[in-house]
């Protein structure tokens, strides 16, 4: 997730440039990094589930878990969007990037840093 956060703030350091013109294919190759990144780290988290989860629990852990992220998307990404968009209206899109970049990473480090801690 860390590196997430550095390509979202990435994008942002990309906006700062002079040069416009190569800017959408900037944006979109850090757009289509976070992706690569974003599937890796769903496929690392399956699997860590299905390690950790007894193998009589695997049937239920899935479906709990399917269902909360079909329960979430439809509720998170409107929430997202309106934040967003309120802070897209009232800031430069070079502040939002590094800032969820910088927040990201942050959140991926602390609870990296906790999970090394409770071994």
């Amino acid at each position: 997730m860390s590196i997430i956060g550095l390509i979202m703030g990435g994008i942002g350091l990309i906006t700062l440039s002079d040069n416009r013109s190569m800017l959408l294919v900037r944006v979109g190759i850090s757009i289509l990094l976070i992706g690569i990144m974003t599937v890796i780290t769903n496929i690392i988290i399956s699997t860590y589930i299905k390690q950790q989860t007894p193998i009589e629990f695997q049937g239920r852990i899935s479906a709990t878990t399917s269902t909360l992220a079909s329960i979430m998307s439809p509720i998170g990404s409107p929430i997202g969007i309106i934040i967003y968009g309120y802070t897209f209206a009232h800031l430069s899109p070079t502040v939002i990037y590094i800032y969820s970049g910088l927040i990201i990473s942050t959140i991926s480090l602390i609870s990296k840093a906790k999970k090394h801690a409770q071994l």
